[in-house]
């Protein structure tokens, strides 16, 4: 290997690599959504680079694709808010154990900064690969909202498939709007 030639750690994409699936990726339906719910140019996507835990399971030409969910915070109003919107342009939006980290996660941040949550619900459901991994990433976002309830608001906006599991937790915030 010369000088000029790029180092690759196991086939892992680098940084730059990343950066440009992002961008493209940057004109989702639902990236126009979650940036139209926040002030102009505040708001600040968490997890960004998270890829899906499908290609565990099964090689598709779809395994190497970010998780199906947007999360992150920003100003509404001049008021700090935190949201996810869940992407059924990937992978049906399915939950899977690196979707539920992102939005437990999520939840984290909004609790110790008392701000609220607002979830943007568009999912088929689980990811069946996973099996019990998926019915435990349930677990850890219901407990989360659990935990958020009479702490700080939360707000759902159903706007696509909301099924099993999903609708539960859905139902289990503050405000849930069907658009």
């Amino acid at each position: 290997m010369d000088k000029y030639t790029k180092p690759t750690f196991c086939g892992l994409p680098t940084a730059a690599e990343l950066r440009s699936e992002l961008a493209n990726s940057q004109g989702s339906d639902v990236r126009a959504q979650i940036a139209l719910l926040f002030d102009e140019n505040t708001f600040v996507e968490t997890g960004a680079f998270t890829k899906r835990g499908y290609s565990d399971f099964i090689n598709t030409e779809k395994s190497n694709e970010f998780e199906g969910v947007i999360t992150g915070y920003g100003a509404i109003d001049g008021k700090l808010v935190f949201a996810f919107a869940e992407d059924a342009s990937r992978m049906g939006g399915a939950i899977d154990d690196r979707h539920a980290k992102k939005i437990t996660e999520l939840y984290n941040l909004a609790l110790s900064n008392g701000a609220p949550v607002i979830g943007i619900f568009n999912s088929n459901g689980t990811d069946i690969f996973q099996g019990t991994t998926a019915l435990a990433a349930y677990g850890r976002i219901m407990s989360a909202v659990t935990r958020a309830s009479g702490v700080i608001p939360q707000i759902s906006f159903v706007t696509g498939k909301c099924i099993g599991t999903s609708a539960a937790i859905a139902s289990m915030f503050d405000i849930v709007v069907k658009a």
